[in-house]
């Protein structure tokens, strides 16, 4: 039995900023360190994972509270980020 843990797993390392450049005009979901949630179309993101949104919707509580055209988000306040082409817009 090998203790290396390659051996037992194809592994496919993903960088996460490149994940996120790869996925520029889909529709994701950013949660701020406030609990703030922001959907829309991301159509940039930096090395800073600073975000470009647009039709950007900002949730309170999971409470639609505003409807935005554009939003840009600094990168320093983003909890996560959830990029899914499903989400309900």
């Amino acid at each position: 039995m090998s203790n290396n843990f390659n051996d037992n797993f194809d592994l496919k390392i993903i960088k996460p900023l490149n994940k996120l450049q790869r996925s520029i005009n889909k529709n994701v979901m950013i949660r701020l360190k406030n609990d703030i949630e922001y959907r829309g179309k991301m159509t940039n993101v930096d090395a800073y994972m600073n975000v470009i949104l647009n039709d950007a919707e900002e949730y309170a509580d999971g409470t639609l509270s505003a409807n935005y055209g554009k939003v840009v988000i600094r990168g320093n306040n983003v909890l996560f980020i959830n990029i899914k082409p499903d989400i309900l817009m």
